[in-house]
């Protein structure tokens, strides 16, 4: 799913692997594009960049596709732990690696309403254009935010081999 940032040569070694395991095995190399909403609104710009909680939190990722896409079109993302408040406060206090992002911590109305005041506070103190948002949930339906939001998905693009969709229809 991510070949496009595969070091040269990882995807040979990946290739053989699966051979190894499953000569009949059918493989293809596919790159996840990322898609942006209006990415020259953070074209230089200060930015809040959430990522996709999980993905930040217990998968221990320092960042995501919103931090990513923000590098991209040359935004600059604020740290927002200062403006942390309720849960999320204490989401950067277990996971002390996240840094420039704010996880997408909102299964509760707790969890939802900390998120909220977060995000506006630290848009607020920090000059905030805009939220970059990569998590899946659809922020903009759910809080009530001060900034616009812009939100960043993954888009699957299949670079060789069977196509995918032709394979998986062979296979039922």
């Amino acid at each position: 799913g991510k070949a496009g940032s595969a070091e040269p040569g990882a995807i040979d070694g990946i290739r053989e692997r699966a051979k190894a395991l499953n000569p009949d095995a059918a493989v293809c190399s596919a790159d996840l594009e990322l898609v942006v909403d209006q990415p020259e609104r953070m074209t230089g710009q200060r930015v809040l960049v959430i990522e996709d909680g999980p993905t930040v939190t217990h998968g221990g990722m320092p960042f995501g596709a919103g931090t990513v896409a923000a590098q991209r079109h040359g935004a600059t993302p604020v740290d927002p732990r200062p403006y942390a408040v309720g849960t999320i406060r204490d989401t950067f206090e277990a996971y002390p690696h996240l840094e420039k992002v704010l996880p997408a911590m909102g299964y509760s109305e707790e969890q939802r309403d900390a998120l909220a005041q977060t995000i506006n506070a630290c848009c607020a103190a920090e000059d905030v254009s805009c939220v970059v948002d990569a998590s899946p949930a659809r922020l903009d339906r759910m809080l009530e935010l001060d900034v616009p939001l812009l939100r960043v998905a993954y888009r699957f693009r299949q670079l060789d081999g069977e196509p995918l969709e032709q394979r998986v229809l062979a296979l039922l």
